[in-house]
């Protein structure tokens, strides 16, 4: 770059770089939207040939609920066998409300002994108060 003259420090050298990639992430972030009008930029074909398989642009995999059925990977089966059968999350979700209920009820017991209590001490206090 000294040879053409140019006089550019190395830190302005990455700052540009870095320009360049969200620029190009940008625009292609824009472009995968749909109803979106096709973008590009000085350099875009050049930037594409650069970064277009990097992870940052293209991610190795990608996670959501929302994601259409096309971009699933369909030649990973073992992402299948992951999942609970549903019998056994029906089974869980039977077993935390019957705990809920449990617990539920040892407070319900508690809170009748406790007032059982409370109100033989009110009457042994009327009663000491009548005498």
């Amino acid at each position: 770059m000294v040879s053409k003259e140019y006089n550019l420090s190395t830190n302005q050298c990455i700052s540009n770089m870095d320009y360049l990639k969200r620029a190009y992430k940008k625009i292609k972030d824009h472009n995968a939207q749909s109803g979106n009008d096709k973008k590009t930029c000085s350099y875009y074909d050049e930037l594409d040939e650069l970064f277009q398989k990097k992870p940052w642009i293209t991610p190795l995999s990608v996670v959501g609920s929302n994601m259409p059925l096309g971009n699933l990977d369909t030649n990973n089966s073992s992402a299948t066998n992951l999942k609970r059968p549903k019998s056994a999350l029906e089974a869980l979700k039977v077993q935390y409300l019957e705990q809920s209920l449990e617990l539920k009820r040892l407070k319900r017991d508690d809170t009748e002994n406790y007032r059982d209590k409370k109100l033989a001490v009110m009457q042994d206090l009327v009663k000491v108060l009548k005498k």
